[in-house]
């Protein structure tokens, strides 16, 4: 398996890149411990599900407590989560008809919504999944290259 070396002397492989893009993909906010290669997360709406009987406290006392070690990962905004869509529609549907329904789709009021309905119930559900999976990764390697990791 291929491993990234990373400046702080720790190897983060790639399982550790992948497993934090499928979380923030989940609506997680992420916490990579940089000495120990260590994910702590928790949800990212956690005050609107938990109040203040939060199950997530331990983990946020722990990062809190030890913020020069750890280093922040996020979701993509909303933004570019909708220029994913696009490039996905743009560079990997060949489907003349399909691409133009997606287009559409874009344009109009609910597009994560629609795009998603449309996408899933389509023979592209798989590409789109890969797609959008690839693209979490390099947001989760952008934003530890941000922080000089």
């Amino acid at each position: 398996m291929e491993q990234n070396i990373l400046d702080f002397g720790v190897n983060y492989d790639d399982d550790i890149i992948k497993e934090i893009a499928e979380l923030i993909d989940c609506g997680h906010i992420c916490f990579l411990h940089t000495e120990q290669a260590l994910v702590e997360y928790y949800p990212k709406d956690i005050d609107l599900f938990y109040g203040e009987s939060n199950p997530w406290q331990d983990i946020i006392d722990k990062v809190a407590g030890d913020q020069e070690h750890y280093i922040r990962i996020e979701q993509m905004s909303s933004f570019q989560s909708f220029q994913v869509m696009e490039d996905f529609v743009a560079n990997k549907v060949d489907s003349l008809n399909f691409r133009s329904s997606l287009e559409e789709t874009l344009r109009r009021p609910g597009p994560f919504r629609h795009f998603k309905y449309q996408v899933e119930q389509s023979a592209y559900r798989e590409a789109w999944f890969d797609f959008k999976s690839q693209c979490n990764i390099d947001w989760v390697r952008l934003q530890l290259a941000d922080h000089g990791v």
